[in-house]
């Protein structure tokens, strides 16, 4: 991802990512929303750590607020 904002802002060309990463450049100006009514699929956003029987509590916590905080922000 870092590396598509980089070359949209670069001027290399027409780029697609999710509004999260690309929203503040557009608000400053520095990116144009091409297609505004364009709507496509919903991104999942996932918590990847290794599996195992004992998930550590303080992983635990973070995956929960992390869940409770992007559905906040997405709604």
């Amino acid at each position: 991802m870092r590396m598509l904002l980089a070359a949209a802002l670069a001027g290399a060309g027409i780029t697609y990512g999710p509004s999260f990463v690309f929203d503040p450049y557009v608000a400053d100006g520095r990116l144009i929303v091409l297609m505004p009514d364009l709507v496509t699929a919903e991104l999942a956003i996932q918590a990847v750590y290794p599996t195992n029987r004992y998930v550590p509590l303080k992983l635990r916590s973070f995956v929960d607020h992390l869940a409770i905080e992007l559905e906040a922000a997405l709604s």
